[in-house]
């Protein structure tokens, strides 16, 4: 686990940049869990970290596709992706540590075509 920061500096339903092991991720307070994602859309590219976090969706402010931080589901119909990059956090003395190895990774929707 790698400590991200303080669980003040995240108040509930707020998000922030950070790193684990040089990888670019977001960690996330959604009041009654933190949990940590990566910070890349999987359609183009553009930082997650810059969305719109509503309740436990992050939508990206490019073309809208939208994420599930609790289920790591991809919840954009068009999205040939099924899951994205999420990681376990535990928060003790009020100190966020992320897990490296994630809790759910890119997969591919069963009903599409393998993405490029």
């Amino acid at each position: 686990m790698t400590r991200i920061g303080c669980l003040a500096d995240v108040p509930p339903g707020t998000m922030i940049a950070a790193a684990l092991e040089g990888r670019p991720i977001v960690v996330a307070n959604l009041g009654d869990e933190v949990v940590a994602f990566q910070n890349s859309c999987l359609h183009a590219g553009v930082r997650l970290s810059e969305g719109l976090l509503n309740g436990a969706v992050v939508t990206c402010r490019w073309h809208q596709w939208r994420y599930c931080l609790r289920s790591g589901e991809v919840l954009t119909d068009e999205s040939p992706y099924a899951t994205f990059t999420t990681f376990p956090v535990d928060v003790r003395d009020g100190e966020m540590y992320v897990h490296h190895s994630p809790r759910t990774t890119i997969t591919a929707r069963p009903d599409v075509a393998e993405p490029r």
